[in-house]
C-alpha cells in the first residue's frame, strides 16, 4: 500500500476538535503520516546596522519559533492518543503558505490537503485564509473539506455530471465513484450517487412545437428515466464491490446538491472540479463548497490514478479508471 502524507495548515487559534473525527479515523486506519504546517510571520523585522538589534530580532524570531513548536507538539500529543497510528512531522515556515504546501506536496509526494471549512465562511479573512482560499480555487491536490457540522457517521454521497460528449469529465466521473466507492467501505458507510436534474427544452416544446403541458410532462419524465439509466449503467460498468444507490433530486444542481446532503444524513459529500475557462473553480462545486455543512472531498479534473491518495493493493479498477484517458 502506498504511504500516505496529507498535509494540514494551522490556522491562529485553530482547534482540531471533534469536527475532525472523520477525516483522522480514516487517516489512523491508514496509517498516514500528517504534516502540520504554520507559517511563523508575525514577528516584525527592522532593518538596521546594529548588530545587537539583528541580534535581538534573531531571539524574538527563535522565541516565537519555538512557541509555534510547542504549539503543535500539544495539537498532536492530543491527537495521538485517540489515533495512536497517525505519525505528525511539524512545519514552522516563514514562506508564504501556498509556496510551503507546494514544496511539501513535491518533496513527500503528499496526496491530500485538509482544510477547516469554516476559514470559507468567515468574512474577516486572514493571511492563511486567503492563502488557503487561493490554494483550494486552484484545486491542484485534492482537498478534503472538514465541515462546520460533521460527524463521524453518516452516508457518502459522490456528486456526477453527464455532460454530452465530454471526455474529460468523463474520466472524472469514474474517478469520483472509484474514490467515493472506497471512502465508503473504508468508513463502513452507505454510498449514494447524487445528480441534479433538470428537464431540457421545456420553452421550446411549448412555444415552438405547440406541445400540451400534458406531451411536455411525458418528454421530461422519459429523458428522466434516460438520465437514471445513464447513471446506473456508469455504477455498472465500474464493477465496484460497494453497492451505489442511485439518487435523481430535481432542480438546479448547486442547490439541491446542497440540500440533499442536509436532508439525507451524509457525512461525506465528494464532489469534482472540471477545468472552467472562466475560473479555476467550477460555478456547481464553488456554490455547493459554500452551502454544505457536512465534510467534502473535492477532486481536481487533473488527478491521475497514481495521485489517488487512496491507492489500494488491490488495483483492479485501475482499466476503468483510465477508459477513457
Amino acid at each position: 500500500m502506498k504511504s500516505h502524507h496529507v498535509i494540514l495548515p494551522i490556522r491562529k487559534a485553530q482547534k482540531l476538535d471533534a469536527n475532525y473525527a472523520r477525516v483522522f479515523h480514516y487517516l489512523n486506519a491508514r496509517q498516514a503520516t500528517v504534516h502540520l504546517v504554520v507559517i511563523n510571520d508575525h514577528t516584525p523585522i527592522i532593518y538596521s546596522d546594529s548588530a545587537a538589534l539583528r541580534a535581538q530580532q534573531q531571539q524574538v524570531h527563535k522565541m516565537t519559533q519555538f512557541l509555534k513548536f510547542e504549539m503543535l507538539d500539544r495539537l498532536a500529543i492530543d491527537l495521538q492518543e485517540i489515533y495512536p497510528s497517525l505519525t505528525f512531522e511539524y512545519h514552522v515556515e516563514i514562506d508564504p503558505l501556498n509556496r510551503v504546501i507546494a514544496k511539501l506536496r513535491e518533496q513527500f509526494d503528499a496526496q491530500m490537503l485538509i482544510v477547516d471549512q469554516r476559514c470559507l465562511q468567515t468574512t474577516d479573512l486572514s493571511a492563511e485564509d486567503r492563502a488557503i482560499q487561493y490554494l483550494i480555487s486552484m484545486l491542484e491536490m485534492p482537498i478534503w473539506l472538514v465541515g462546520s457540522d460533521s460527524k463521524e457517521a453518516g452516508d457518502v454521497a459522490i456528486a456526477v455530471d453527464l455532460p454530452a460528449h465530454n471526455i474529460q469529465v468523463d474520466q472524472l466521473n469514474r474517478t469520483l465513484l472509484f474514490t467515493g466507492s472506497h471512502f465508503a467501505t473504508d468508513l463502513n458507510a452507505k454510498a449514494k450517487l447524487v445528480h441534479g436534474w433538470q428537464a431540457s427544452g421545456e420553452q421550446f416544446m411549448r412555444s415552438w412545437l405547440q406541445l400540451t403541458d400534458i406531451d411536455v410532462a411525458r418528454y421530461a419524465r422519459i429523458e428522466r428515466q434516460q438520465r437514471e439509466s445513464q447513471l446506473q449503467e456508469y455504477v455498472a460498468d465500474a464493477r465496484l464491490t460497494t453497492n451505489i444507490q442511485v439518487q435523481i433530486v430535481d432542480g438546479q444542481a448547486d442547490e439541491v446538491i446542497a440540500q440533499f446532503c442536509e436532508k439525507s444524513n451524509i457525512g461525506l459529500l465528494v464532489i469534482g472540479h472540471s477545468q472552467n475557462p472562466y475560473g479555476p473553480m467550477g460555478h456547481v462545486a464553488a456554490d455547493v463548497v459554500s452551502n454544505v455543512n457536512c465534510d467534502i472531498v473535492v477532486m481536481p479534473q487533473n488527478v491521475s490514478t497514481s495521485q489517488l491518495f487512496m491507492q489500494h493493493e488491490n488495483h483492479e479498477h485501475v482499466p476503468y479508471l483510465q477508459k477513457m484517458s
